[in-house]
């Protein structure tokens, strides 16, 4: 099975990498973007169950 595990900021958090995204958007004259966030995404596929699955994110990433 194929699992999608997207690891972000906890709420309240600041981004930086985000804000530099967006600073970067700004400087190439493009207007209209609220904000930008920064995930990391992993694809974990292999014989886990969905509990297992759960545990590496929770635990390891």
């Amino acid at each position: 099975m194929l699992y999608r595990i997207e690891v972000g900021l906890r709420p309240g958090v600041p981004d930086a990498a985000g804000a530099d995204v967006k600073r970067g958007i700004e400087d190439l004259g493009i207007g209209g973007v609220a904000s930008v966030s920064v995930s990391d995404v992993y694809y974990i596929e292999g014989d886990l169950s969905p509990a297992e699955a759960e545990r590496v994110a929770g635990e390891l990433l």
